[in-house]
C-alpha cells in the first residue's frame, strides 16, 4: 500500500455506501484482495481437515472391533467433523494474524495459557488446533469461558470432549448449550463444570 495507508483512516455509512477517509482506491482494492484471499485460505483449510478426518476414519480397519467400539468411532468422527465445521478454530499462523504478532509469539502465548489450564487445543494428523469459542474477537482468552475449562481441564477432561461440552446442549443445564449460557447465568454454567469436574474425578478413582 502507499504511505496513505498510514494516515488515520475513517469509516462511515453515506446511505447505502460506505465512504473511507485515507486510503485511495488501489489501497481499498488491496485490501479487499487480501481480505478474500484470508477467507479462501480459511474455507480451504477447513475443507483439508475435513478430509483428513474422513480419510483417518476410512483407514481404520473396524472389522477388528466390536460392533458397540464401531459405532462409538463413528460417532467420535461424526462429532469432530461437526465441530471443525460449525463451531471455527485457528492455526498458529491464524492467530498470529489476529493477534497482530509472529507465529513463535503465537506458539508461546498458546504455551504458557495451556499450561495455566487457561485454554486448550486439539490435535488432528499433527496439526495444533486452537477452538475458537474460548478466544475474543481480538485473539486474547474469553475469561468467561475460562471459568469453565480451568476445572474440566485440571480434572483431566481432553480437548475434543471439552470442546463438544462447550458448544452443545447439556442435560446438567437443562439443555442449554454452556457456551451461550454462561453469557446470562454465569454462576449456574460454573456450577454445572464443577460438577461435570467432580464426576471425572470419582470416575478416575473408581478406575484407579
Amino acid at each position: 500500500m502507499s504511505a496513505e495507508a498510514y494516515e488515520p483512516i475513517q469509516i462511515r455509512t453515506a446511505g447505502n455506501h460506505v465512504e473511507v477517509d485515507g486510503l485511495n482506491q488501489a489501497d481499498i482494492s488491496a485490501a479487499i484482495d487480501l481480505y478474500q484471499a484470508v477467507v479462501q485460505r480459511q474455507v480451504e483449510a477447513r475443507a483439508d481437515l475435513s478430509a483428513q478426518v474422513n480419510k483417518a476414519f476410512a483407514e481404520q480397519n473396524l472389522d477388528l472391533i466390536s460392533g458397540e467400539s464401531q459405532k462409538q468411532v463413528i460417532q467420535n468422527v461424526a462429532l469432530r467433523e461437526r465441530l471443525l465445521k460449525e463451531e471455527g478454530f485457528l492455526t498458529y499462523a491464524s492467530l498470529a494474524e489476529l493477534r497482530d504478532s509472529t507465529e513463535k509469539a503465537a506458539r508461546t502465548w498458546v504455551a504458557r495459557q495451556r499450561d495455566r489450564k487457561e485454554l486448550f487445543t486439539v490435535e488432528i494428523r499433527g496439526r495444533t488446533l486452537i477452538p475458537q469459542v474460548q478466544l475474543t474477537s481480538a485473539g486474547d482468552v474469553d475469561p468467561s469461558i475460562a471459568e469453565l475449562t480451568r476445572p474440566l481441564l485440571t480434572s483431566g477432561l481432553g480437548g475434543w470432549s471439552l470442546w463438544a461440552w462447550l458448544t452443545n446442549p447439556t442435560g446438567r443445564l437443562s439443555g442449554e448449550v454452556p457456551a451461550k449460557l454462561v453469557r446470562t447465568d454465569m454462576a449456574r454454567t460454573h456450577r454445572a463444570a464443577q460438577r461435570y469436574a467432580s464426576e471425572l474425578r470419582l470416575a478416575q478413582g473408581a478406575d484407579s
